[in-house]
Formats: structure tokens, sequence, C-alpha cells
């Protein structure tokens, strides 16, 4: 993705079900991580050349993720899902940071995004525990899903990919 593509990732978001305010929110998100320590991703679609799928990493040195990349807002237009391009997306990114020496890949994700939770946990990705009420928030996430509850194999600081 290019800065010319602000627009459209804007568009992106607006649709793939953030709750971020498109001209006000998004718009500082975009702003604000657009630079040196961020790599951009994005999927165009042939014919209409609209982005269909994007994500970002934004690399930096985390005191609970050292020496890592964290993967934000994968976002998938709801007439593209389906097809692969977030597992395509997050697995560039894995390349991308192993490729810079990075160890360690995290993945933030909300309890409602359910596609992406999954999506990371089969590219062998886990829950952190990092605090005591989140072995709950991820029984139920679980129990929305096909994922496994297996909080005694998670790790209780940082994010891991297999």
């Amino acid at each position: 993705m290019e800065l010319a593509d602000r627009d459209a990732w804007l568009d992106l978001i607006a649709t793939s079900g953030f709750f971020l305010h498109p001209e006000t929110e998004a718009a500082v998100l975009f702003d604000e991580y657009w630079g040196a320590e961020t790599s951009w991703l994005g999927v165009f679609h042939r014919q209409t050349g609209r982005l269909a799928a994007a994500d970002f990493m934004h690399i930096g040195d985390y005191p609970m993720y050292p020496n890592g990349a964290q993967m934000l807002y994968i976002s998938v237009r709801p007439a593209d899902r389906g097809f692969g391009l977030a597992r395509s997306l997050t697995r560039q990114h894995m390349i991308d940071a192993a490729s810079a020496g990075l160890h360690n890949l995290f993945a933030e994700t909300d309890d409602q995004r359910l596609p992406s939770i999954v999506n990371t946990f089969r590219l062998g990705f886990r829950p952190c525990l990092y605090a005591e009420e989140m072995a709950g928030r991820w029984e139920v996430v679980c129990q929305n899903s096909s994922l496994p509850f297996t909080p005694d194999q998670w790790p209780r600081s940082g994010h891991f990919a297999a």
C-alpha cells in the first residue's frame, strides 16, 4: 500500500466491521501509524481496483512484546470474504517479521471479530493470559467458535506464533 491509498483504507475500515468513525478515529489511526516503523499490506481487486483487504504491522519495542511486531486492523471487505485474504496478509507479515529478525509477532483483536481470531489460531497464534480475567474472556471466545480452550498451554506474557 502507499500513502495515496489512505482514502481506500478508510473506506475499507468503514465497511469491514470496525467500530471506528472513518473520518475521525480511523483517519487519526492511519496518520499515526503511517511511517517508517509500520509495514502496510493491501490486496486490490484486479477488475475494480478497489481495496479488498488490508492490515498493517507496527514494529516497536513493547514491554509486553519484546523483540517483536504487532499486527493491527486486519480488514476484509464483506464482499471479498471467504477467499483467504486475511490469512494471506497474516502469513506475509509472519514472513516479513522473521526476515527482519523479529522473534515475536503479536495479533490483538476484539472478541466479536471471531473470523480474525480463528484465522490467527490456524496460523499458530495463541492467547496471552497476561491478566487474571483473560482466561474467562477466552473461554467465551472458544465457546463461540470452534477453537479449543486450553489455557494451561497458553503463555502468561507475550504472544507467539508457532
